[in-house]
């Protein structure tokens, strides 16, 4: 409810459990939020949280930290809309009592095939390297189970999986491993890893999407301006391709999204087993430029015709 209502573009989400921002504090806070946020509303930390580790008594400035580079307005746009129509929902699900199940709140942490759409690209990582299928939001059991007397809940089975660790490396695998030779592989997180590698190399193309509850599936959208014309330069010709059909001394240039999907499937060797494209833009952006060479084509023919 609180990220689905609140106005972060206008205003600053104060947190201050026990009283130490008074009044006065808060004026200079909010004085200090519109600076940064401007008259139009379109600069700074898109999340502006502050609390009281976040005054500098230096230069006397409050000013996010936690939250100063992360997450990005794409994002937090993305989780108010996900806020909404999940308070929605859930307000839904208490006033109508569907069916008498009380068990429906937990379609809200589920993933939809409908909801996945919204992503330029999706890689399916192989199960070999995911540690815990149980926490996935296309999960649909939650329930415990009973073993030996013993209940084991959604939780106990998620820290036993990750005790165990990914299926390639489980003791088990190799039977001539002695155990007081064994080296334990601590914190070797392959997938977490490889997209750490994809947002340093092609964030300011993309933005990707992967976390524990969704471990079989590394989402990319493309950013707005991924795919802008721009005057040719050699020192950013990176994934680059000429707008036109020719390369021209002042030709613009837009992104080769063929090329970026290559060396991101290189990053993801091993680690993925599918590849599916779900916007067309960079198919359009390719067929507009054959269609305008066979009108410029048409058009030279019909004038050496003549």
């Amino acid at each position: 409810d609180l990220i689905a209502c609140h106005d972060w573009v206008r205003s600053p989400l104060i947190v201050d459990s026990e009283g130490h921002i008074d009044a006065d504090d808060k004026a200079q806070i909010a004085s200090q939020f519109k600076a940064v946020r401007g008259d139009e509303f379109q600069n700074g930390p898109p999340m502006y949280i502050i609390s009281p580790y976040d005054f500098n008594k230096t230069d006397g400035i409050w000013k996010p930290s936690y939250t100063h580079h992360l997450p990005e307005k794409v994002i937090l746009t993305r989780m108010v809309s996900l806020a909404k129509r999940s308070h929605q929902f859930l307000m839904n699900n208490m006033a109508c009592d569907v069916y008498g199940n009380d068990r429906a709140w937990a379609s809200t942490f589920h993933e939809s095939p409908g909801s996945i759409k919204s992503y330029s690209t999706l890689f399916r990582v192989d199960p070999d390297n995911v540690i815990d299928a149980l926490c996935s939001s296309t999960e649909v059991d939650l329930g415990s189970t009973l073993s030996d007397e013993r209940i084991i809940t959604p939780y106990r089975q998620s820290m036993e999986n990750f005790s165990a660790g990914p299926k390639v490396l489980k003791k088990r695998m190799y039977k001539n491993l002695k155990s007081t030779e064994s080296i334990v592989q601590y914190s070797w997180k392959p997938v977490e890893d490889a997209v750490e590698i994809l947002r340093s190399k092609f964030g300011h193309y993309a933005v990707f999407f992967y976390n524990e509850y969704c471990p079989d599936i590394i989402a990319m959208l493309w950013r707005p301006t991924a795919f802008r014309r721009q005057p040719f330069s050699a020192m950013n010709a990176e994934f680059c391709s000429p707008f036109e059909n020719q390369w021209m001394e002042d030709s613009l240039v837009t992104t080769n999204s063929n090329d970026i999907l290559r060396a991101i499937q290189c990053v993801l060797r091993n680690l993925v087993f599918n590849t599916k494209i779900l916007d067309d833009r960079a198919v359009k952006v390719a067929k507009r430029k054959v269609l305008e060479d066979s009108s410029d084509s048409d058009s030279d023919n019909t004038e050496a015709s003549s």
